[in-house]
């Protein structure tokens, strides 16, 4: 884990894994970890919870089909992405950021999390924390409520 403080906000660095498969004995599949890195930094004062992510398979036939699950009324961005939270909160320029860098992200307990696949590696933080920064600006224009 790696935590200190960037353009006056503090963040952290960490490495997940989780073991996916089978680990049964009846199983030939063999379990298999897979490692992501988390880049999270802190925001100021209390936000709502948000959280945007690519949708699935399914999600994506339900949007064809008129279904979604928290609409912002972009015909193509609700068809590409799924929000749990307000649509209120994705401003132009949260979507103008998320059109540009086509990376998830999670605002809970204060945090804004983003991610990638793979082991830790030192050298992703920097380019992670321009990102953060970015979409932390980004978010600090919602509108209150």
């Amino acid at each position: 884990m790696i935590t200190g403080t960037d353009k006056g906000r503090e963040f952290t660095s960490f490495e997940y894994s989780a073991v996916h498969g089978y680990t049964d004995n009846d199983s030939n599949e063999r379990p298999e970890r897979w490692f992501t890195q988390i880049f999270a930094l802190r925001m100021p004062g209390r936000m709502h919870s948000l959280a945007v992510q690519p949708k699935g398979v399914l999600g994506k036939l339900a949007g064809g089909l008129g279904f979604s699950r928290n609409p912002v009324g972009d015909a193509a961005f609700d068809q590409r992405w799924s929000l749990d939270g307000a649509p209120d909160d994705l401003t132009p320029q949260v979507r103008s950021w998320l059109a540009a860098r086509q990376r998830p992200f999670r605002l809970t307990a204060g945090e804004l999390w983003i991610w990638s696949e793979g082991r830790m590696d030192v050298a992703r933080i920097d380019p992670a924390l321009k990102e953060l920064h970015e979409l932390a600006d980004a978010l600090a224009k919602r509108q209150p409520r």
